[in-house]
Formats: structure tokens, sequence, C-alpha cells
């Protein structure tokens, strides 16, 4: 599980320390988790070059964080600086391991550079480590009530951002307006959370909608997309399987929230899974694209289509073998859209 170290998520009442201390302490605290207090010794890093010294293994940490690790990149200098007045207090001290420990990854040059430096500086430069945000990651996954101490993972959606979710995902303007008003009609709200990131996301909703229509939400806020990524050179290709669980068990999509027993502020999770499926050269089944058109249309959207140019649709569509299928969405297209151009292009005129 990947945590985000920005200031972003801070939570309120550590925001007004300033983000290297809340960075500093945060890991001080994991490792206090980890190890115990007894053998960490707390110092002052613009004395000796270090935040915190480890007496049992001679491990000395030297913390360093930025507020927005998403864009902007550690400085080589403090690190320098630091690890030249470390080196002056080693004998003292009785360090014989320098890490750098942050929360964004030093680019490789700025590796190159400090472990050059490290050699200048002293000639067991082999003492110099890098704890990137994966160790740290690792860490909080298991002492989750430390990192709750500083960060603040959950985060509070608005009943704009679900109507522009559904927008995205293609519904109908009148299914819209029918779950808009659901939503108003009541003071309801969920909380999903995924098996990914820690993020939570609380998230305004109707009982009366459904797991599909939570996880089309979900999808949309968390930025996860369903296409298929090739890999050509190992001859496979990888996708997002999405599924929202309780308890690790799959709902049924089409049971509302009501239906399957989630109160307002129950917690529901979205469980992301890549599935990994060798690449065929055979692609005369159109059986999987008929599931899809067909979902899309029983579902009452037709928005996916909106961009595309009527060979497209067709050469989409020109798989499906089977005359009886092709003619079942067209019946569905009647049904559901009454839209005639659409039958057109799956009837491939």
């Amino acid at each position: 599980m990947e945590h985000d170290f920005s200031s972003t998520f801070v939570r309120p009442d550590a925001a007004a320390h300033d983000f290297q201390e809340v960075w500093a302490g945060l890991c001080r605290d994991l490792l206090i988790a980890e190890f115990g207090a007894k053998d960490l010794i707390r110092l002052d890093a613009s004395e000796c070059g270090l935040d915190l010294l480890d007496r049992t293994t001679g491990t000395g940490f030297r913390f360093f964080g930025i507020e927005n690790p998403n864009v902007g990149e550690l400085a080589v200098d403090p690190a320098v600086e630091s690890m030249q007045l470390a080196e002056a207090h080693r004998e003292q001290l009785g360090w014989h391991r320098y890490v750098l420990a942050t929360n964004v990854g030093y680019s490789q040059e700025a590796i190159e550079t400090l472990t050059a430096k490290r050699r200048e500086i002293s000639p067991r430069a082999d003492d110099l480590e890098f704890f990137d945000p994966r160790c740290w990651s690792a860490l909080c996954a298991k002492h989750g009530q430390v990192v709750r101490n500083w960060f603040d993972y959950r985060v509070r959606t608005t009943p704009e951002a679900v109507i522009q979710a559904f927008r995205t995902e293609g519904y109908f303007d009148r299914k819209i307006e029918e779950y808009q008003a659901k939503m108003k009609a009541t003071e309801y709200h969920v909380v999903l959370t995924n098996n990914r990131t820690p993020l939570e996301l609380e998230i305004p909703f109707a009982p009366d909608l459904s797991v599909e229509n939570l996880l089309d939400v979900g999808k949309i806020l968390l930025r996860l997309g369903l296409d298929s990524t090739p890999f050509p050179d190992l001859g496979t290709s990888a996708r997002l399987s999405l599924s929202i669980t309780i308890d690790g068990m799959a709902q049924s999509f089409n049971k509302t929230l009501s239906e399957i027993g989630i109160h307002s502020g129950g917690e529901l999770q979205l469980w992301v899974k890549v599935i990994w499926q060798e690449e065929s050269h055979d692609k005369t089944d159109g059986g999987d694209e008929e599931q899809r058109l067909s979902k899309l249309l029983r579902r009452g959207s037709i928005a996916p289509f909106a961009g595309f140019h009527l060979h497209t649709i067709h050469s989409i569509c020109a798989p499906i073998s089977s005359a009886a299928a092709r003619e079942d969405l067209q019946h569905l297209c009647v049904r559901i859209c009454g839209t005639l151009n659409i039958i057109e292009v799956l009837a491939g005129g």
C-alpha cells in the first residue's frame, strides 16, 4: 500500500508545525513503534547532523521532507551539510551508518552526487543509505495508529463532485437528475476505502443508489482506468478489475446500498485487482465487446460513443458474428435509448 506523504494530508492539529517537523515526527514515531524507544536517542540535527540515533545498530537518521513530493525535488546541499556535520561528531556519537530518510526519492543524479560527496567527506562511503517512501509505507502498513497521529487520509467529497463523476462516466442527464434528487433528499453518506492506498473517500450518496453506481463514482474519483495496457514484448496485457467489497466479500452490482445493509457512515472497499492476460492473435471472438456494449446500453449510457467515428464503432461491432446478438443490441437501443443513429451503427450502417 502506497502512502502519500504530502502536506495535503497532514492532520489539522499537526499542520501548525513546519512540514519538516511533521515528517521528522512521523519517521521518529514509526521507528519507535518498530524497534522500541529504549535505544533511540533524539538529537538536534542543526548541531550534530542527525535527527535520531539508534545506539543498538549505530545507525544515524537524518529526516528530509518536502511539502509536495509529486512535483518537488529534494535539494542536495542540505544533505551534504548534514553529512559533514555528522562526520565531525562520528566518534563522539558512535554512529557508523548514515541514513537519509525522505518522503520522496532522490533522483539518480542526486544519489550519484551525494555518494561522491560522501567519499570526499569520509573514506567509508559505503555507510550511506537511502530510506525512500516505499520503506516508510511498509512501516505505515504495520503501524496504522502512528500514521493517523500525523496524517489524515480521509477526504470529504462534495455532491457536485459525485454528479460530475456520473457525467464523466456517461450517464444520461435524466438519470443524473434522478440520482441528484435522491441525494438531496437524505443526509446519507458512505466511506469508500481501497486496497491500494490509505485514502478514504467520504462520499455523499443515497441508499437507493446501487453498488455499481458507487463503483462508477469511486473509479472516477480515484482516477482508475479500465483500458487494457499491452506489453507486446511479453505477449501479455494488463487491465484493472474492480469490485465493491464488504469484509472481503464482493457485492452484487445491481443491489442498492440499503439492500446490502449499509447505513449512513458505513464503510465499503473498492477492491482493485490487476488482471494479466496472454495476448491472442485470434481477434474473431467478439464476446467481450458484446458484453461491454450491452452493459452500456442497459445502464442507459451512450456517451462513450460520442467521440467515435462510424467506421470505428462498426469495426468494434464487426467481430460479433452472431446476427442474433447484433439484433439483441438493436432491441436494447430501441428500448433504452431510442437513438436511431446508434441502431444504424450497430447494424453496420
